[in-house]
């Protein structure tokens, strides 16, 4: 069995994306990583291609013995605030920032590529940030362990069809979805300013 088989995601809508610099909170060597909200129809051929690779794996690891425990798929199910199953899945992608051969020490870097559109090389500054548009190719990696025999879907390069920036919690009105409405209105800080400045330093 080919562990390391390469497959191509169909396009989806990014969730907390970490392909520019790895995230370090759960893991000190840093893991790039995105999951992915596929619509169900269009994630089928994908979902069955790394389903297939799952059932070799664990053939290859039974080998006539008792059946290991099986790992989920990196696939889950949408669902709704209500707790409701939509009709999207959530695909998700990540890899170790780098790796140590054991044998040698040698290290390799694991960054995942960008790429546009076009097809040409990102080298824009702009963070890519949840709500972009992306496809992502990714080495799927059979592997065995106390959880069970599994996969995993290890990014190695990415396709930007739309970027939304990431701005961070300083982001507009509309980056949190808030649309505009009739009622309450803030002043701005100079108008709090004019309408308080009394100009006696004792009122402070």
């Amino acid at each position: 069995m080919n562990k390391n088989s390469r497959l191509t995601s169909p396009i989806g809508v990014a969730e907390w994306p970490k392909l520019q610099e790895p995230d370090t909170r759960f893991d000190e060597v840093g893991v790039y990583s995105v999951d992915l909200r596929v619509p169900k129809a269009k994630a089928k051929d994908f979902i069955a291609k790394v389903n297939a690779i799952h059932k070799e794996a664990v053939a290859e690891y039974t080998n006539g013995k008792a059946m290991p425990k099986v790992a989920p798929l990196p696939v889950y199910v949408v669902e709704d605030d209500e707790g409701n199953k939509t009709n999207e899945v959530k695909i998700r992608f990540k890899v170790k920032s780098k790796i140590t051969s054991r044998k040698t020490g040698q290290t390799w870097e694991r960054k995942p590529k960008l790429f546009d559109a076009k097809g040409a090389v990102y080298q824009g500054e702009d963070i890519i940030g949840s709500g972009s548009k992306l496809r992502v190719s990714a080495e799927v990696y059979a592997w065995k362990s106390s959880f069970g025999v599994g996969v995993s879907l290890q990014p190695i390069a990415v396709q930007i069809l739309d970027l939304v920036p990431f701005t961070g919690a300083g982001g507009s009105a509309d980056s949190f979805g808030f649309d505009v409405e009739e009622g309450f209105e803030t002043e701005s800080f100079e108008s709090f300013e004019d309408d308080n400045n009394t100009g006696d330093e004792d009122d402070f």
